[in-house]
């Protein structure tokens, strides 16, 4: 079984293929270790001006949102949205293994 799934994402129907590696910038500081394990152990990174970065794997698109409407729920300036090249995977609380962030596992 495959677990790459594909869906197009413009008119020139190239495919998108999951999961993917985001990378998310906030406006504001979030300690990383704290803020990994509420993430599910994606990587969240403080950089000096206040400004926070998230990155790591995401399983599909269903599950970037949720991720994004959790750090809404922060009310964090949103103030990019990239994906990545799929070398620049998290290694945040794996072993040194990218872990796809899946969404919560419950609503605790």
């Amino acid at each position: 079984m495959n677990d790459i799934h594909t869906q197009p994402i413009d008119e020139e129907d190239r495919p998108v293929t999951w999961p993917a590696v985001y990378e998310i910038t906030v406006k504001g500081r979030l300690d990383g270790e704290h803020w990994s394990q509420w993430l599910d152990g994606i990587r969240v990174t403080a950089h000096p001006g206040g400004v926070t970065v998230i990155h790591g794997p995401v399983t599909d698109q269903a599950t970037l949102y949720g991720l994004l409407a959790r750090l809404r729920d922060l009310a964090l300036p949103l103030l990019s949205v990239n994906r990545s090249p799929a070398t620049g995977t998290s290694t945040a609380s794996t072993g040194g293994q990218a872990q796809p962030y899946h969404g919560r596992q419950s609503l605790c």
